[in-house]
């Protein structure tokens, strides 16, 4: 899993680094990481705020916080919060900024989110949120063994009450809770069998393909026919994997 989401960091890394220099996070700024998982966005972050700023890595996952007591031991400038974002204690004007990469379209309550992160925004802090609207993600030459690996984590986000394609709803909940200067930026990545974005896909789909059995989204035929086709495109030099499309979505609390 570290590997896959190591995958996952490089290919989105510059996108998250340009959503925080919009943010204007920088030395001195406090800022909070939701949903960090294992930290390479914190790792980010906290370069960026330097001594003088401040990192909180907010998580539930005991996992994930293994990984982040041994990446972050001794880091002054880093708290971790083992915690949802529904039962963390935010307090009022505590942070410049909040960055969250893939956690809202797992979140059933949006409204209530975006309205505790306002509040825990300083006046004219910046809420940067990178997730999916669940389009466009394809391999070509294309094949129907994909179409149902496709299918099945957009199956499993609306069971669990999330939305795959949560960035399309975002701006106009960020604009209820009382954000203003809210902006959505798409981006999509595309490569062969040799990319990061192939390898992303690759760590990914045959493996959580066995969970989607276990959990009766799709069918045990239909993964053997997946796995059959993406060995043939992964040793096909012209295959192509599009990415989901990932926006970044921002808006801001009032100055005043």
């Amino acid at each position: 899993e570290l590997d896959r989401l190591g995958y996952q960091d490089r290919i989105w890394r510059n996108s998250a680094l340009r959503a925080l220099d919009r943010a204007g996070v920088k030395e001195g700024s406090r800022v909070l990481d939701l949903g960090s998982g294992p930290g390479f966005v914190t790792e980010e972050i906290r370069a960026r705020v330097g001594e003088s700023g401040s990192v909180v890595a907010l998580d539930p996952s005991p996992r994930w916080h293994k990984v982040l007591r041994q990446r972050f031991d001794g880091a002054p400038n880093v708290t971790l919060v083992e915690s949802s974002v529904e039962d963390a204690d935010l307090a009022e004007g505590s942070f410049d900024a909040v960055f969250s990469r893939w956690v809202f379209s797992f979140l059933p309550d949006l409204d209530g989110v975006a309205a505790k992160l306002l509040g825990a925004l300083r006046p004219g802090g910046a809420l940067v949120v990178q997730d999916y609207n669940h389009e466009g993600i394809g391999v070509f030459p294309p094949r129907p063994g994909f179409e149902a690996v496709v299918r099945a984590p957009r199956d499993y986000y609306a069971r669990g009450g999330g939305d795959a394609w949560v960035v399309g709803s975002l701006p106009a909940i960020l604009s209820r809770a009382g954000f203003e200067g809210v902006e959505c930026l798409p981006e999509v990545r595309c490569g062969g069998p040799d990319s990061d974005v192939f390898g992303w896909a690759d760590a990914f789909f045959p493996r959580f393909s066995s969970t989607y059995v276990d959990e009766g989204l799709m069918t045990a035929e239909e993964r053997d026919r997946f796995l059959e086709e993406w060995s043939e495109r992964r040793a096909d030099p012209g295959a192509l994997f599009f990415s989901p499309i990932v926006a970044d979505v921002l808006g801001r609390r009032p100055a005043c």
